[in-house]
């Protein structure tokens, strides 16, 4: 009989415990959200993901990049331009950013099958936002005319970066 009182005692006092917490959340006025940003920066050239480029030796083309972002205060992000299928022989690829009065030169970084560019600063801390840059896909005569190249872009977080060889860019101030 002592047995049933004291589970009953030990269920009633649980009870109390449980409506008491709900009670103490409720009257604090908190509120707790989670959100998942699957894609807080986006970059795309031309018309998405990836584009053709019908490039020719000795010519150049120009497109324009769309960057967004999503979020505020996100950092740690680069954008990443890859060329498949492309030994980074014959191409250079000069970056225009609205904020900055000059030309980033974006080296060529070559791992297996593809070629990789990278320009961005880590260490930034992007806003909310959506702007606009020039890429300026430089060929050279020696450029080999029988592959169609294709450009896809994507922003990553630096340290997943497919390979590394010294500066991701040189910077030409504007004269």
């Amino acid at each position: 009989m002592n047995k049933k009182y004291l589970m009953f005692g030990l269920l009633g006092l649980f009870a109390i415990a449980m409506v008491t917490a709900a009670t103490v959340n409720y009257i604090s006025n908190t509120t707790e959200v989670t959100i998942d940003v699957s894609m807080p920066i986006e970059l795309s050239i031309g018309d998405g993901d990836s584009t053709l480029l019908e490039l020719y030796a000795g010519q150049s083309k120009t497109v324009i990049a769309t960057t967004t972002v999503h979020v505020d205060g996100v950092t740690g992000h680069i954008a990443e331009l890859t060329m498949v299928n492309f030994n980074g022989v014959g191409l250079t690829i000069d970056y225009v950013v609205p904020a900055y009065d000059g030309v980033f030169r974006l080296n060529a970084c070559v791992e297996g099958a593809h070629t990789y560019y990278y320009i961005g600063d880590p260490s930034e801390v992007l806003d909310e936002d959506a702007f606009d840059s020039e890429v300026t896909f430089n060929t050279a005569l020696d450029l080999d005319t029988t592959v169609d190249y294709t450009v896809e872009t994507t922003v990553i977080m630096a340290d997943k970066r497919a390979c590394f060889q010294g500066s991701d860019y040189v910077f030409t101030p504007t004269a």
